[in-house]
């Protein structure tokens, strides 16, 4: 694995995690034990949901602005 590959796995990893910890900070509304249209999405789909959202965009990003820079041809 390349340096880049790593960083952006990282930083993917990382903003991931941080956005499925403050989401489940925000659940405060109790939820049913089976499936049920009256009562909001279960606490773990949405922290999962946000979590793989969250990952996959902080990883493009980082994919993008680790990106090599096109070296400059100086002409004397």
């Amino acid at each position: 694995m390349s340096q880049r590959t790593i960083q952006v796995i990282g930083i993917a990893f990382g903003g991931g995690a941080i956005v499925s910890g403050v989401v489940t900070q925000h659940i405060d509304k109790p939820f049913a034990p089976q499936i049920n249209f009256k009562y909001p999405v279960h606490p773990l789909v949405l922290s999962l949901l946000w979590s793989v959202l969250a990952t996959l965009i902080f990883g493009i990003v980082a994919w993008w602005v680790t990106q090599p820079k096109p070296k400059r041809n100086k002409q004397k």
